[in-house]
């Protein structure tokens, strides 16, 4: 801030007050920083509060239906973004806009079509499993076909990482024990837990199964080959779906029939 001083028979001095300027300064800085996470703490209310009603809904479907209902609404859900119904009504999803006066989720709306049409990152990237799940699951209006379809995309992104590194830890358990049996209880943890609607996707018997191979007192199984043919098919085989969690489990599934 200027400050002059001084009368008609003196010149007049100007100075700055340091000491003002830098108060203004903080001033401006901490109504700045209060702004933001305002911002902040709006935009997770308002995300948040999706995700709660989201969760209600699931849990009340989950409470009321049986797996192979389960089973048939997590395909309709599928369809409805990822396949050929996806495709055919891409530029109807690429501009729908979700019911709502929050700046910060019509934000969100928009930057998961621009992730899935190549213009900047998955706005879900690194989101707990579990919320994933109620995103792209959901029978709600509360998302857009886009945020479900991106949210299904992460999925599989995490999905992807972490059969990668289980087929790795239970190619050198085989390696040093002969068995797979930490490998089987792994992935049976795994399993249980995933959401309903996504257990519901597997075969109905593949907990059991596991529980029985990994409960079973023999050091060693033969049968245990076709487990390892699956962890090289998983290895090998390039997966453009984005059901990737799917095909992974289903495919351990059907070793752990034999």
């Amino acid at each position: 801030m200027q400050v002059k001083t001084g009368n008609t028979q003196n010149p007049l001095i100007s100075y700055t007050s340091t000491t003002t300027t830098a108060q203004k300064n903080e001033s401006t800085s901490s109504a700045k920083t209060t702004t933001a996470s305002t911002a902040t703490q709006t935009s997770f209310s308002s995300l948040a509060s999706l995700l709660s009603d989201a969760a209600t809904r699931a849990e009340k479907r989950d409470a009321t239906s049986s797996r192979a209902q389960l089973q048939t609404m997590a395909e309709a859900l599928l369809n409805v973004i990822d396949g050929p119904v996806y495709t055919q009504n891409k530029a109807k999803h690429d501009q729908e806009v979700p019911d709502t006066n929050s700046t910060e989720l019509l934000q969100l709306a928009t930057k998961a079509t621009d992730f899935l049409n190549g213009k900047t990152t998955n706005p879900f990237a690194g989101m707990q499993r579990e919320q994933l799940s109620l995103i792209a699951y959901d029978d709600g209006s509360s998302f857009t076909v886009n945020e479900r379809r991106a949210a299904l995309k992460e999925i599989g992104v995490q999905e992807d990482k972490w059969t990668q590194s289980f087929i790795s830890s239970a190619q050198k358990e085989i390696g040093a024990t002969g068995t797979y049996k930490k490998s089987y209880a792994e992935l049976l943890n795994h399993y249980r837990e995933l959401p309903a609607i996504e257990q519901a996707q597997y075969s109905a018997d593949l907990e059991q199964n596991l529980v029985n191979k990994i409960s079973s007192k023999t050091s060693s199984n033969s049968k245990d080959t076709v487990f390892t043919d699956a962890l090289l098919t998983m290895q090998k085989q390039q997966i453009s779906s984005m059901r990737m969690q799917i095909s992974s489990l289903s495919l351990f599934s059907l070793a752990a029939s034999r």
